[in-house]
């Protein structure tokens, strides 16, 4: 059976039972691609959005606590953004899913594909200002410098 047949019958199997996209188990690559939508504007919107005033993600269609392994808290803008993300994702027709960027035909909305795509390239901006912040005490004579204690990571929740 092919992936567009599976998500179709999974499709019909939700409406059939009157239930809610998420009362049944999607495929495991829509998941993994919802998971990472949840987490990379998780992400965004701590960074960007710090001083808004932000609430756990509830969608009607999707727990995304259970997607992302974690409650997921956002603003009310990075929450509209989600939201379209994940049901245009869940909808995608094509088989084999493309990367959104190098699909012939976009469905996401001009504004939300410009949002989508600041947040995915979000990670360089991470990983850019850690190198700054490294820069003066890990980099000389042109190279990286460090031993595994001063390359550990610590993290803290809020």
């Amino acid at each position: 059976m092919n992936k567009r047949r599976a998500t179709a019958d999974w499709h019909a199997k939700c409406l059939s039972q009157g239930m809610s996209i998420a009362t049944v188990s999607p495929p495991a690559e829509l998941m993994r691609d919802l998971k990472t939508l949840a987490l990379f504007i998780d992400v965004y919107c701590r960074y960007k959005h710090a001083d808004s005033e932000r609430k756990p993600a509830d969608l009607r269609t999707h727990d995304v606590a259970a997607i992302a392994g974690k409650t997921i808290v956002l603003c009310p803008e990075c929450t509209k953004l989600l939201t379209h993300a994940f049901v245009k994702r869940t909808h995608c027709p094509m088989d084999p899913k493309p990367m959104c960027k190098h699909c012939p035909n976009h469905c996401y909305h001009p504004s939300y594909r410009a949002q989508i795509r600041e947040v995915m390239n979000q990670p360089k901006e991470v990983i850019e200002r850690v190198k700054r912040r490294l820069r003066d005490t890990q980099f000389k004579d042109g190279d990286w410098y460090a031993d595994y204690r001063r390359l550990r990571i610590t993290g803290y929740k809020q």
